[in-house]
């Protein structure tokens, strides 16, 4: 599973990213967050070839995320892959995105 989006990187607007995957997820339960990092590739080609990310974001969530009022923002039954992937495209910056 990933997204499919076409940004610019963060330190060039000449570099275009259009693949971006998951890379880690992390549950702080001491500061009560929800952590998401989503690598950033060239091409589909480019991450399937074993390269390198071009860039790494970063997004931070408090432990109760909406809808729920509990600190964990998925239930056991949840696929959580997929639902890492919902909570990001709730963004508008990933609003447009496209799964693959």
């Amino acid at each position: 599973m990933a997204l499919l989006l076409q940004q610019p990187t963060e330190f060039s607007d000449n570099v275009t990213l259009s693949y971006w995957k998951v890379c880690d997820t992390n549950i702080n339960w001491y500061e009560e967050k929800y952590i998401i990092r989503i690598a950033g590739f060239i091409d589909e080609a480019s991450r399937r070839a074993g390269k390198a990310p071009v860039e790494i974001k970063a997004y931070s969530y408090p432990g109760t995320f909406p809808p729920s009022e509990d600190p964990f923002p998925f239930s056991v039954d949840d696929n959580v892959v997929a639902k890492t992937y919902e909570i990001l495209k709730s963004r508008p910056e990933w609003q447009d995105s496209q799964d693959v």
